[in-house]
C-alpha cells in the first residue's frame, strides 16, 4: 500500500539485459507442482503441442503462485502462433464455450464451469516486437514486475522442472511484497493500470514502490481519457476486496479519485468537518459488518442475510451495491453544510445526496436498477435512526420504512445505518443495534408474508376529505406516511385528525 518502505524501493524502473534470450531469465520456483497437475494447464498444454505450437502461463495465476496465495480461477496463456484453432478445441476438450475478445489481437474466452463455478481462460497471441514475436519482450511491455512473469509449458509436457521466465526480476518483487511498474510507459501506454495498482497492493498486501508513486502522480491526469466503463469494472472490484477504506486513501494520496467521482475531489479539504475521515470509517464498519454475519449478530436471520449480499445483480454483487452507497451516503453535505449557533448542519443533506450520488453512477454508467437502488439507501439512510428514536414503533411504521426503499432494499439500509452510526459513535449503537435486530425479524417473519397496509388508501383519502383524483391526494398520502413514519399516525382515524391539523395550520398561514 502506500506506507513506503524506503529500504526496500529504492530502485530505478530498470531495462535488465533486453537483447537477452528467454532461456536466460529462466528461474526455478520450488513447490510450483500444482501448476503441472493443474487440469486446465495440461488441456491448454495438451491442444496447443498436438497443434504444435508454443504456449506460456502468464499473469494472475503465475503472480499468486509467487506471491503464495491461492491461486484464482482465472488463466492468461500467450501463444505464439494461431490462437484462433486452439480456442475451439480447448473449449471442447473441457466442455465449455469459446468466444471472440478482441477482434484486432485476435484474443479469445473459453468459458466452462468446474467444481461449480466459472473458470475462465484468456488466450492471446505473443505480441510481436518489429518483426519478432518474443515472449520476453511481451513481459516487458506488462504493466507490473509481479504480473511479467510467464511459464513455457513444454516444460511442464516435458516432465521438467517448472520453471519461471523473469525478465523484470518479477518474483524477487513478489518476495519483498512490492508492486513495481515494468517501465517509465507503463501508465502512459494504458492510464487504467493506475487503478489496478492500488487493487493489487490492497488485494494482497502490497507496497507500491516509490517509483510508481512518483509514476503514478505525474499521469494522474490521463485516467480522465479512459472509458468510464472500464474505470468502473476497476471500482467495482477494488470494492470487491477487502480494505476499501485503504483503497479509498490511496485513490485520494495519488490523485485519481477526481477522475473516479468528482464529486468527492474536495472531500480533504472540506473545512469544519472530516467527511472523508467518517466515510473510512464507515467502510470499515461495513466490512466488518460483512465479515461477521453470525448468529451472535444476526440472530436466526444471518444466513438469509450473508446470501442477500452474495446475489449478483447485473454481474455486479450485492455486496458492492452496498459499499457504494457506504462510501457516497453523505456525499450531499458539502453542498448542504451550514454553521448556526457555532454548530455544524446539513438540512437536506440526503436529498442533495441522492441526487449526487445517481449523477455520479449514471456518469460511470451503473445500470438504471443499481443508479436508482444506491440513490435511494444514500436519500433515506437516516430514515432508520428515526424509527429507533419511536419508543414503540408500529407495525406499519416498519412497513413503511421497507415500502419507502423497496421491499429487500430495506436490508441494505439497516447495514447501512449499522455502518453509519458504527463510524459516528465509535463503536456499537446497543439503542439501534436492537431495532435493527427487530427489523430484521419483522422483514422475515411478517413483511414477507403479508406486510401491513397503509393507513389509508387513495379511495379512502378521496371520501375521507372530498378531494378529487390528483395531485392532492398524493400530497395527503405522504402527509399520511409521514405522520406513520414519526410515529403520530397508527389509525384511520389518527391519520383524519393529523391531515385536518395540517390543511387548517395551511389553510390559516395562507
Amino acid at each position: 500500500m502506500l506506507d513506503v518502505d524506503e529500504s526496500k524501493t529504492k530502485k530505478s524502473l530498470r531495462a535488465r539485459g533486453r537483447s537477452k534470450p528467454a532461456s536466460f531469465f529462466l528461474k526455478p520456483v520450488p513447490g510450483a507442482a500444482f501448476i503441472a497437475n493443474d487440469s486446465v494447464v495440461k488441456a491448454v498444454a495438451s491442444v496447443c503441442g498436438r497443434a504444435g505450437l508454443k504456449v506460456y502461463l502468464v499473469g494472475g495465476v503465475v503472480r499468486n503462485l509467487m506471491l503464495g496465495c491461492r491461486a484464482q480461477p482465472d488463466y492468461d496463456f500467450v501463444i505464439l502462433g494461431g490462437v484462433a484453432r486452439v480456442a475451439a478445441a480447448i473449449a471442447r476438450r473441457l466442455k465449455g464455450s469459446a468466444f471472440i475478445l478482441d477482434k484486432e489481437a485476435p484474443s479469445y474466452r473459453v468459458v466452462f464451469r468446474k467444481g461449480g463455478r466459472q473458470v475462465t481462460i484468456d488466450l492471446s497471441p505473443v505480441k510481436a516486437f518489429g518483426v519478432k514475436a518474443d515472449i520476453v519482450a511481451d513481459l516487458r511491455g506488462r504493466d507490473f514486475t509481479i504480473d511479467a512473469m510467464a511459464v513455457d509449458l513444454r516444460e511442464i509436457a516435458a516432465g521438467g522442472q517448472v520453471c519461471v521466465i523473469d525478465p523484470c526480476n518479477g518474483m524477487e518483487d513478489a518476495k519483498a511484497g512490492l508492486v513495481a511498474a515494468v517501465s517509465e510507459r507503463v501508465f502512459k501506454d494504458d492510464p487504467l493500470r493506475m487503478l489496478r495498482a492500488v487493487r493489487l497492493a490492497v488485494q494482497y498486501g502490497l507496497t507500491i514502490t516509490d517509483d510508481t508513486v512518483r509514476l503514478i502522480k505525474a499521469d494522474a491526469g490521463l485516467l480522465a481519457n479512459v472509458s468510464v466503463e472500464r474505470i468502473r469494472a476497476e471500482l467495482v472490484a477494488i470494492l470487491e476486496c477487502k480494505g476499501a477504506s485503504a483503497s479509498v486513501m490511496a485513490l485520494y494520496d495519488l490523485g485519481l479519485i477526481g477522475a473516479i467521482i468528482p464529486q468527492m475531489k474536495d472531500w480533504e479539504d472540506l473545512a469544519g468537518y472530516d467527511i472523508l475521515g467518517h466515510t473510512l470509517k464507515a467502510l470499515d464498519a461495513a466490512e466488518l459488518l460483512l465479515d461477521n454475519m453470525d448468529e451472535e449478530s444476526f440472530g436466526p436471520y444471518h444466513a438469509r442475510l450473508k446470501r442477500h449480499f452474495a446475489r449478483s445483480v447485473g454481474g455486479v454483487k450485492r455486496s458492492v451495491w452496498f459499499m457504494l452507497a457506504v462510501l457516497l451516503h453523505d456525499i450531499g453535505k458539502p453542498a448542504a453544510m451550514t454553521i448556526e449557533a457555532g454548530r455544524l448542519r446539513f438540512y437536506g443533506h440526503d436529498h442533495e445526496g441522492a441526487a449526487a450520488t445517481a449523477a455520479a453512477l449514471r456518469r460511470l454508467k451503473f445500470s438504471s436498477r443499481a443508479c436508482a437502488a444506491i440513490s435511494t439507501l444514500v436519500r433515506c439512510h437516516h430514515r432508520v435512526f428515526g424509527l429507533a428514536g419511536l419508543v414503540c414503533p408500529s407495525a406499519r411504521a416498519k412497513a413503511h420504512l421497507l415500502r419507502s426503499v423497496g421491499a429487500d432494499l430495506g436490508l441494505d439500509l439497516l447495514c447501512l445505518a449499522l455502518a453509519d452510526a458504527h463510524a459516528t459513535r465509535g463503536g456499537q449503537d446497543p439503542e439501534l443495534s436492537a431495532v435493527v435486530r427487530e427489523m430484521f425479524r419483522f422483514y422475515y417473519e411478517t413483511y414477507l408474508k403479508k406486510p401491513p397496509g397503509p393507513v389509508m388508501n387513495g379511495a379512502e383519502v378521496m371520501k375521507t376529505f372530498g378531494v378529487a383524483e390528483g395531485p392532492a391526494v398524493g400530497k395527503i398520502l405522504a402527509k399520511i406516511a409521514e405522520g406513520v413514519e414519526s410515529g403520530a399516525v397508527r389509525t384511520k382515524k389518527e391519520a383524519a385528525a393529523f391531515v385536518r391539523k395540517w390543511l387548517k395550520a395551511g389553510t390559516e398561514s395562507g
